[in-house]
């Protein structure tokens, strides 16, 4: 890949694949012809080798001039949109008609001749010429994404408009929020795992002592039984939600079922659902097969009544009729028992029987999707009276066997995953097996229509968006089917409609969204973010400087979520015993002698930490804690967000990255229930002191 003018390379710039990078560590990485040959085919080149470059690249330079148009265009602000028409040159002159159907019914239909337009290029393809001229029209319209058709003497073409504000909806003052996974949470009266009567004890909680809000990871659909994958980011679709946190005790159709449930069937079964209930660590398994036995008896029941109730669930199913289909494809996985890309030919490409409320499997998973709905919805109002609201977390990719990417397949990178290139911590890089958004696509309707719609399914109940990998809507890392991480490349992604996206949403559903700007960062991407004003991550503990005397950064920026850590890194007290290094020992990403090196910095570091914050002894971990929120609270950071199980002390993390279920990832619940912590008064007398530190600070 030497040569400058070689074509596999000038290819892949033209299909958006970077042919050599920069990784974290400063290494000019080169990635193997086999992988870039893999990623184009999956991009749609039918490329079997570097020696049909020439060919392929012939017909991408010939393909833009078969169609007059691109398919989506994107203006920002009210601005007018530009449209590039490219038309034979005898056909040039002649006047074009563009009709303009908005979202909101209205229609703009604009005649243009030739001298309305601005030419931009003449070429020829074959014995045919061509001319792209510039076309405007449409300054000051509605945002929103707006049907255009473009209709000229070679016929009509179809295309996408998004019309976009120009920055998102904006996170006012000084905010204060506390980050408690809702797996973890848990009450004395808990069913095992934290639903969202939970998450309304904790915002109500939050709220008393002066907090604005209460982030928690994804709650996205998950498969919770086969194929079994708990993690919060590689969901089942990112249009439809996880039921395991669903309150059963707060359905209508539930009074009286939950002990009963408990009491019914053999001895050994209710004594090993009470074991599930009561354990240390979540068991996912056995705990969504308990709810979901209590669930279906409450929507029996609700069918059997009848009454308004089944009429709202009805009426909600004909408004929402994705969560039918996806209804039935969760019932199709079940009565099939394995994974969409094994069913039969038929149901695999997307013809599932048409089965209604009648089927009991796909009844019940219409149903806890409506109950699902209900209960956060009633959440995320209570805590947008509260303050900020709901912080969610959307993922930056799926899992390739789910919903999403059966139902939208053509909007996926399938025969790829996505991944990270090696940095400081993974060496190797990393795969983390999901399937990423195809960039083709995204401009295609049907992609544009489900991005949208899967901001939209979050921003709807939150107060604030965490995008995870904020980097993604620039471009991906992607890893061929059999490569390894190392072998991965770098894909483009078109980051103006991607954004045009976000920032609509946003501003639609009155949510403030922060993109997870941590590890590898293209140029280019912070400065988009303050422009469309996506608040970034201020992470202290990647912040704290080991080589000086003051080891506190010497600013947080304004336009940030500022945290000590992250669900993916060391707790605070975890961080300060080291536990993160001992983990990079167990996992072999360090050597014996760098293990010892990075022991004895990380003890002078929280020497020096406790010595700039006041704290003598330095041993004093819960002290030391709160003069650090303290320190975090009076930054001029847009949100802080503390962790409540710091509050404890807690020294394990949630996750490992590049571990699995293995490690126990997504399992532990808290220490503590909600209760006692209430009652714990130094507990809530630093959140109160933290949360008075930020109010000081708004002044």
């Amino acid at each position: 890949m030497a040569a400058t003018r070689d074509p596999l390379r000038t290819l892949c710039g033209r299909v958006g694949l970077a042919v050599s990078y920069r990784d974290a560590l400063g290494e000019l990485r080169h990635p193997p012809v086999e992988s870039l040959l893999a990623v184009l085919r999956a991009r749609g080149v039918p490329i079997q080798c570097p020696e049909e470059a020439s060919r392929h690249l012939a017909e991408l330079e010939r393909r833009p001039w078969q169609r007059p148009a691109d398919e989506c265009v994107v203006s920002w602000g009210g601005a007018a949109a530009k449209l590039v028409v490219r038309l034979p040159a005898r056909l040039a002159a002649r006047p074009l008609r563009v009709t303009v159907e908005r979202e909101d019914g209205e229609r703009l239909v604009v005649d243009s001749r030739a001298d309305d337009r601005v030419e931009r290029a003449r070429t020829r393809v074959g014995r045919a010429s061509f001319v792209a001229s510039e076309l405007r029209f449409g300054r000051g319209a509605p945002p929103g994404v707006h049907r255009v058709v473009v209709e000229s003497g070679a016929g009509a073409h179809e295309l996408t408009w998004i019309a976009a504000p120009v920055r998102a909806h904006a996170l006012e003052g000084a905010a204060l929020g506390v980050f408690a996974p809702l797996h973890a949470l848990r009450t004395r009266g808990s069913l095992g795992v934290g639903d969202f009567d939970d998450l309304g004890v904790l915002v109500d909680a939050v709220s008393r002592v002066g907090g604005d809000c209460v982030a928690i990871l994804p709650i996205l659909a998950a498969f919770l039984d086969e194929p079994f994958d708990p993690s919060p980011y590689a969901p089942v679709s990112r249009l439809h939600w996880n039921e395991l946190h669903l309150g059963v005790g707060s359905v209508p159709e539930a009074e009286g079922l939950e002990d009963a449930a408990l009491r019914l069937g053999t001895a050994a079964a209710a004594r090993e659902a009470q074991a599930a209930i009561a354990a240390a660590t979540v068991d996912h398994r056995r705990l969504m097969s308990l709810k979901r036995g209590l669930l279906e008896a409450c929507a029996r029941r609700l069918f059997t009544r009848g009454g308004p109730r089944r009429d709202e669930l009805e009426g909600f199913l004909r408004d929402h009729p994705g969560v039918l289909e996806y209804a039935r494809f969760r019932a199709a996985g079940e009565r099939l028992g394995r994974a969409w890309p094994r069913w039969p030919a038929p149901e695999r490409d997307g013809l599932l029987p048409q089965a209604g409320l009648e089927d009991e499997r796909v009844r019940h998973h219409a149903y806890v999707q409506w109950l699902v709905r209900e209960q956060l919805g009633a959440v995320a109002q209570r805590a947008r009276s509260a303050g900020l609201g709901l912080m969610l977390d959307y993922p930056v990719g799926v899992h390739p066997c789910g919903f999403d990417t059966w139902r939208h397949r053509s909007c996926f990178m399938n025969e790829c995953s996505l991944g990270a290139p090696p940095d400081d911590f993974f060496r190797k890089g990393q795969g983390w097996g999901l399937a990423g958004l195809d960039p083709g696509a995204v401009v295609r309707r049907e992609g544009l229509d489900y991005v949208r719609a899967a901001f939209a399914t979050s921003m709807a109940f939150a107060g604030a968006l965490r995008i995870d990998h904020v980097m993604g809507l620039t471009r991906t890392f992607v890893i061929p089917a059999g490569a390894t991480p190392a072998d991965g490349v770098y894909v483009s992604m078109p980051r103006e409609a991607l954004h045009a996206l976000v920032v609509l949403e946003s501003r639609r559903h009155g949510c403030a969204v922060l993109g997870e700007d941590l590890g590898t960062v293209p140029p280019g991407v912070r400065e988009t973010m303050r422009r469309r004003e996506l608040l970034r991550m201020h992470v202290l503990e990647l912040e704290l400087a080991a080589d000086r005397d003051d080891p506190l950064p010497r600013d947080v920026p304004a336009d940030a979520v500022a945290s000590f850590g992250s669900h993916d890194m060391a707790t605070f007290a975890g961080f300060l015993a080291g536990r993160d290094v001992d983990e990079r020992e167990r996992l072999r990403l360090l050597d014996r002698a760098e293990v010892d090196a990075a022991r004895r910095q990380r003890a002078a570091l929280v020497k020096r930490l406790a010595a700039r914050l006041r704290v003598r002894p330095a041993r004093d971990t819960a002290l030391l804690l709160e003069r650090v929120w303290s320190w975090l609270a009076a930054s001029p950071a847009r949100l802080v967000i503390v962790a409540l199980e710091d509050l404890w002390l807690e020294p394990e993390p949630h996750n490992v990255p590049g571990t699995g279920v293995e490690r126990g990832n997504w399992t532990r619940r808290d220490a503590h229930p909600i209760e006692e912590i209430l009652e714990n008064p130094k507990w809530m007398a630093t959140l109160a002191r933290v949360a008075r530190a930020r109010r000081q600070s708004r002044a």
